[in-house]
C-alpha cells in the first residue's frame, strides 16, 4: 500500500514493474521537444494514466481533491513527476532490498 495526501491506495503493480514502467514511459519521450506544448500534454497524459494504473482507477481525482490550492485544475506536470518520482524511488529501493536478501551472502 502507498499513502499520499492521507488517502491510501493499494499498489497494482510490483517493484520491479514500477521500475520497468518508469523506465519505459521515460524512453518513449527521450529525445523529444519537452518545450512543446502537444508533447508536454500527452507526456502528462501518459503520467496520470498511469498513476491510475498503478494506483486504481480514479487515484489521480482523489489525489487531486487533496490539494485545494489547485482550484480544480488537476495536478501539473510537476506534481505528477513528483509524485512519480517518488513512487519510482521507494519502488526501487524495496527492489533492490528484496534482491539484496535473496541473493547476498
Amino acid at each position: 500500500t502507498l499513502t499520499i495526501n492521507g488517502i491510501r491506495f493499494d499498489v497494482l503493480r510490483s517493484d520491479a514493474q514500477i521500475v520497468q514502467d518508469m523506465i519505459d514511459i521515460d524512453r518513449q519521450f527521450d529525445g523529444r521537444d519537452l518545450t512543446d506544448v502537444a508533447v508536454v500534454l500527452e507526456k502528462n497524459k501518459v503520467m496520470l494514466d498511469y498513476i491510475d494504473k498503478l494506483l486504481g482507477k480514479g487515484a489521480v481525482k482523489k489525489i487531486s481533491k487533496t490539494l485545494p490550492e489547485l482550484n480544480g485544475l488537476g495536478l501539473g506536470l510537476g506534481g505528477i513527476s513528483g509524485i512519480l518520482s517518488a513512487i519510482a524511488d521507494a519502488a526501487g529501493k524495496a527492489y533492490a532490498d528484496s534482491f539484496a536478501l535473496k541473493y547476498d551472502d
